[in-house]
């Protein structure tokens, strides 16, 4: 049974990035993080600058809303709970790395381009 949605991963990765793109001033924020993650990337751990560039976005992306999730939680008083619960696992389905990759195609040039490994 696919779990795709609107061409995403899932309803979860969809939801996100909807969110992300909603506001302007979010989409601008994350517009030039890919832009100044993918520039200060170099290749590492056998990885292309374009993969490290998605792994560390994706973790940035990941870190921000999950620090706002346990915000919200904790100024609702809920952070143990069943909507914690819920929360989380709705969370733990997004798939951090293709919203990563669809800023960086979209904000950087090179990005997915032919690049030298480096072990």
């Amino acid at each position: 049974m696919s779990k795709e949605y609107n061409g995403w991963t899932n309803y979860e990765t969809w939801l996100v990035k909807l969110w992300m793109d909603n506001d302007e001033g979010s989409e601008r924020r994350w517009s030039n993080e890919a832009e100044q993650t993918f520039k200060r990337c170099n290749p590492r751990y056998g990885n292309t600058q374009s993969q490290q560039a998605r792994n560390d976005l994706a973790d940035s992306i990941k870190d921000a809303h999950e620090a706002h999730y346990l915000e919200v939680l904790r100024h609702a008083k809920q952070e143990c709970s069943w909507i914690s619960d819920m929360i989380g696992a709705a969370m733990s389905e997004v798939n951090w790395g293709e919203i990563a990759e669809s800023l960086l195609s979209a904000n950087c040039e090179d990005y997915g381009k032919v690049e030298k490994e480096i072990a």
